[in-house]
């Protein structure tokens, strides 16, 4: 299932708006699974070009600090019941277990990395909240990690699309932000899994 529209031909507004709500939706739960945020962030910033770079960012981030909020407000909602709900049950207790042991004893630093680790970065904040961590502290380190999160795909859908100019080529941009997207996330996931403890990141 593919959730990605066809951003060519849509105004700047319009693309900065469903960048916008598909980050809402991608760090929201389940749902993550199905819409590649970093491509959204990519295609919007190959689509837009290098003038709208920090409206990319900007908006993405937005977008990826409402998703986490509002899984913080549906764990402390629900109390983390939906871990036992049937979408909760869909995505693995070893999935919830190793997000919740991250959460228990994590520092900020490490909160910040589960962004980019795939699958958790939707359940942390549900967590987070289930386990009445500071609305401060939460809003706090959701913000850093969204802006941070947003920031590197965006740059990285820059390059894609500087070096698509230069080959004259918008098509050749996107695949090359999507190689690279590629390259960058199986390095910035294991970068992240490095930084998160051996109980938590599940290496032996």
């Amino acid at each position: 299932m593919n959730l990605m529209p066809d951003l060519a031909g849509l105004g700047p507004l319009t693309v900065l708006l469903i960048i916008t709500a598909l980050c809402v939706v991608e760090a929201t739960l389940l749902i993550g699974s199905l819409v590649p945020g970093e491509l959204v962030v990519i295609a919007g910033a190959v689509t837009l070009g290098p003038e709208y770079f920090p409206l990319v960012a900007i908006t993405a981030g937005l977008g990826s600090l409402l998703g986490q909020t509002g899984g913080y407000l549906l764990g402390r909602g629900t109390g983390g019941r939906i871990r036992y709900s049937w979408a909760g049950r869909k995505l693995g207790e070893h999935r919830w277990a190793r997000t919740e042991a991250l959460v228990k004893a994590a520092g900020p630093s490490m909160m910040i990395a589960v962004r980019f680790v795939a699958v958790g970065h939707t359940l942390a904040p549900i967590l987070a909240g289930a386990m009445r961590v500071p609305p401060r502290r939460f809003f706090f380190l959701a913000a850093v990690s969204s802006i941070g999160w947003s920031s590197v795909w965006a740059l990285l859908g820059l390059f894609a699309s500087s070096l698509g100019q230069a080959m004259d080529s918008q098509l050749m941009a996107l695949a090359l932000g999507v190689a690279g997207m590629v390259v960058a996330g199986i390095l910035l996931t294991r970068a992240a899994n490095r930084a998160l403890p051996v109980e938590v990141s599940g290496r032996s």
